[in-house]
């Protein structure tokens, strides 16, 4: 069997890593490769998890050496191999060993690809809640008046799968408010691709979730 190309995209997919190019040709491989999506819902919470990680933990520029020419795909490696113990014994010291290990893969490896960016937060991919067939990536970029979003969500194809639904998208502040800014129609192995915004700054924002029609929190994802 031919070795998939894009076996390794997963862990800079979910970082927002990848240049716009190879980024949209992974998102079209994503809904033909159930391994690769398998693999970018397991790795979904790991952005979370990293901006828990105290500043106190993390190396200063003055201390990060430079990289050797091997390093990225002896990291991906090991993420993937971690990925694999996740499977098999328990999540939380995994998890955290993977948080320590990821932070230092953004800041080595992957920073330089995106610090020449504008200040336009990078895309992000939401973290799953439920085990609904759905998964989604967010991008949010501050304005003078709140804060713009784009939205791309695709509900998975599955073998005969025709069930379809309406979303919702809403914005929880740190008040505790619930705001649905957008809502749209998902069906099976179609993309969603639209632009919504919120008169709050990402600062005043707790969290971005989609939602069910029923009001049930299917993704999540905190600024």
């Amino acid at each position: 069997m031919a070795q998939d190309r894009f076996a390794s995209y997963d862990a800079a997919y979910v970082l927002g890593a990848l240049s716009p190019k190879d980024r949209q040709e992974y998102e079209q491989h994503l809904r033909e490769c159930p391994d690769c999506a398998t693999a970018v819902r397991e790795l979904a919470g790991m952005p979370g998890l990293l901006s828990r990680v105290p500043p106190s933990l993390l190396p200063t520029e003055e201390e990060l050496p430079d990289p050797p020419a091997d390093l990225l795909p002896k990291l991906l490696n090991r993420v993937r191999a971690e990925r694999l113990r996740r499977r098999v014994i328990t999540i939380g010291t995994a998890t955290l060993a993977a948080a320590a290990c990821l932070v230092l893969v953004f800041m080595i490896v992957f920073r330089p690809l995106v610090g020449d960016q504008p200040a336009a937060i990078p895309s992000a991919t939401m973290s799953p809640v439920s085990n609904a067939p759905v998964w989604a990536s967010i991008g949010l970029k501050e304005v003078d008046w709140g804060t713009k979003i784009d939205m791309h969500c695709m509900y998975e194809q599955r073998p005969g799968s025709t069930r379809s639904g309406v979303y919702l998208l809403v914005v929880v502040t740190k008040q505790g408010v619930a705001e649905t800014i957008s809502t749209w129609k998902v069906f099976p192995g179609k993309d969603a691709r639209f632009q919504a915004a919120t008169s709050h700054s990402i600062n005043e924002i707790a969290a971005i979730e989609v939602r069910s029609s029923s009001n049930k929190t299917l993704l999540t994802i905190s600024p």
